[in-house]
């Protein structure tokens, strides 16, 4: 019934309305410039090419005003009211009506045209999918081959591979640029067992010896995907051979994917400890992409950037670098994206440090957000595994795992991504500690060979959490034997955000044995560092030798400011379980079930709360069950009536 309203009401219009409406009912999106570059008239009728002659039409605007004027089945998308989209039943019918009145020669002819007006506006995925919906292959390659490597550097990964895949796979394999773009996504994602055929593929193709401009481009894509994979396999010292490989083969003006060497050498001495090396070559990716106006290279450069800051104790300037990130996206009014949600995981991983858990879970929690779909697993694990850590901290144990098991699930995706599979194992191992399972924690320290072997940053840490786990097990001789190790080795680099987390786990060792003069000393040193940067966190389990060091006028200021927010934090967490009306209940909300609960009070459905705490739907239906019993009620209404009897709303 509805379809012929709608069909009534476009055969009401005028021939010329009736022609706007069909012909651009191909677009997604309707401008004036774009719906004149699209429509033409004819002489006689479409229905038949014979003695037909194209005329084009000039009346966009005016018509979209009067359709707009009439109410007729279209939306603004902006508050000037340039760009419209038609309702999508209108968008339907109207197709349906082009494809029964309409010759496909005729139909292939807007597609083209909406396809060049797209193209000379640089709006890639419009010019794209009307070149695929024209059925014309050849021109959707040229289209792909010139605009990946911009999509490449903006995370458009998933886009990018599936224009790659509409293309019949024949066309797709004889043009070494296709095999090079559709091998860079799957290598930024980490995929080497699909893009290693890709990149041999382009060998075959192109040989050593063709010294052309073209072949040693492409050999030089080649050369940086495999040093970027080198990386992610934990194999360093091929990374940089490769690394410089690539900067011998690709052109010094081809900037986009150059930008690639520095960040894949700046990841490679990274990991080896070599922190000056790696802030040089960041500085160099920075300044491509500002040469190149590359927004995202320029993110994620100074996001990088702070890394190394972060491991030498500089959490100033790693937050200033994290800000300046953000700032810059904001000026472009890109805030939106998946860089961006890494600047700010990074941003939270800080606040962490410093003891701002409120705002450091805010952080984080949108920095993960926004990378929904990014097909980036290192920033991915990074996001979930910083969630976890704040979470904990904010005693949301079943948080905390479910941010753990998030990112459990990717690495399940890249088994052979050495940086990944550190970063989840740490994390597994220190919720378990942190949730009273020191014998736990060992097993699995064990079981992932945990300090054994791996990069020197990456197996430094991992011995970091190691000795955590012998002195939870009370292991103490053994655990001040490989802290003393590490402390030597991270204060000779230099890494003083590294020395700070060693330290703090001498002074718990000796403490626990007895030894309050050595605790204080590893404490004191600690301070030291800590102090200019505002750490806290790494202070947490330390209160009572904080209280000493204050007797002994230890860093007073700085240690009194400690006691304040460990004792805030104390009460805070002693004062929650008697929250209004808690008393109540047969057994307190959780702090996840409590949040739950909020936003059932907001009316939101389980999809909307899934997507607001990043959880699945069906976590979200336990939580309500589980709130259902402790309320003692069946339905969500008796949930919200119940919950502000009790004060919790």
């Amino acid at each position: 019934m509805l379809e012929y309203l709608i069909e009534e009401v476009v055969r009401r219009q005028p021939e010329p309305m009736q022609r706007f409406l069909v012909q651009t009912s191909i677009l997604d999106r309707l401008c004036g410039p774009l719906c004149d570059a699209v429509r033409f008239g004819f002489s006689k009728s479409p229905s038949s090419s014979e003695g037909t002659a194209l005329t084009d039409e000039s009346d966009g605007e005016a018509m979209l005003a009067h359709l707009q004027r009439r109410n007729l089945f279209i939306l603004p998308l902006d508050d000037e009211h340039h760009w419209y989209r038609y309702h999508h039943l209108f968008a339907d019918l109207l197709n349906n009506l082009l494809r029964k009145e309409w010759p496909p020669e005729h139909i292939q002819e807007l597609h083209l045209r909406a396809c060049e007006w797209h193209d000379r506006n640089g709006l890639a995925a419009g010019a794209v999918s009307h070149a695929l919906a024209a059925e014309d292959f050849e021109r959707t390659a040229q289209l792909i081959e010139r605009y990946s490597l911009a999509m490449v550097t903006r995370g458009e990964l998933t886009t990018l591979l599936r224009w790659i895949d509409a293309l019949p796979e024949e066309l797709a394999q004889s043009r070494p640029w296709l095999c090079i773009h559709r091998a860079w996504p799957l290598t930024l994602a980490g995929q080497a067992e699909a893009a290693e055929p890709l990149l041999q593929q382009v060998e075959r193709q192109v040989t050593p010896d063709d010294l052309t401009r073209e072949g040693t481009e492409l050999l030089g894509n080649v050369a940086a995907m495999r040093a970027m994979l080198a990386v992610m396999c934990g194999d360093m010292p091929r990374a940089i051979d490769l690394a410089h490989q690539a900067d011998a083969l690709l052109p010094s003006d081809n900037l986009i994917p150059r930008n690639i060497i520095p960040y894949t050498l700046a990841s490679a001495y990274y990991a080896e400890g070599e922190l000056e090396k790696a802030r040089q070559a960041l500085t160099e990716e920075l300044k491509i992409g500002r040469a190149a106006d590359n927004l995202w290279t320029v993110v994620r450069s100074l996001c990088d950037l702070a890394d190394p800051r972060i491991i030498q104790g500089q959490l100033r300037r790693a937050t200033d670098l994290c800000q300046e990130a953000l700032r810059r996206a904001e000026e472009r009014g890109a805030r939106q994206c998946g860089t961006v949600g890494y600047a700010l995981v990074k941003l939270g991983e800080i606040l962490y440090k410093r003891g701002d858990l409120a705002a450091a879970r805010d952080h984080a929690l949108e920095g993960v957000n926004l990378m929904q779909g990014w097909q980036q697993p290192y920033e991915m694990v990074s996001g979930y595994t910083v969630l976890a850590a704040i979470l904990q901290a904010q005693n949301d144990a079943e948080g905390a795992l479910e941010a753990l098991q998030n990112a459990e699930r990717i690495q399940a995706r890249h088994p052979n991504y050495a940086k990944v599979n550190s970063m989840v194992d740490l994390c597994r191992i220190n919720l378990c500690l942190d949730q009273g399972g020191p014998e736990e924690a060992a097993r699995q320290a064990l079981e992932a060979r945990l300090g054994e072997t791996g990069a020197l940053i990456f197996r430094e840490q991992e011995q970091i959490a190691l000795a955590r786990v012998l002195v939870a097990q009370r292991r103490w001789t053994e655990a001040l034997h490989l802290l003393a190790q590490l402390a030597e080795g991270a204060e000779t680099g230099r890494r003083f955000g590294r020395l700070i987390e060693i330290l703090a786990l001498q002074a718990l060792a000796w403490q626990q044995q007895g030894d309050t003069a050595r605790a204080l000393i590893a404490l004191e040193k600690a301070l030291t560092i800590g102090e200019p940067e505002g750490y806290v966190r790494v202070f947490v389990p330390m209160a009572t030798l904080l209280q000493q060091a204050a007797a002994r006028g230890i860093a007073p200021d700085y240690v009194s400011g400690l006691l304040a927010i460990l004792g805030t934090e104390k009460m805070e967490s002693a004062s929650a379980p008697a929250s209004p009306g808690a008393i109540s209940l047969v057994e307190p909300l959780s702090s996840r079930e409590f949040e739950v609960l909020k936003l059932l009070g907001e009316g939101c459905s389980n999809q909307d709360i899934a997507k607001a705490l990043v959880i699945t739907v069906n976590t979200v239906k336990k939580h309500t069950s589980n709130i259902y019993g402790k309320l003692g009620v069946h339905n969500r209404t008796q949930a919200v009536v119940r919950a502000q009897e009790l004060g919790l709303l």
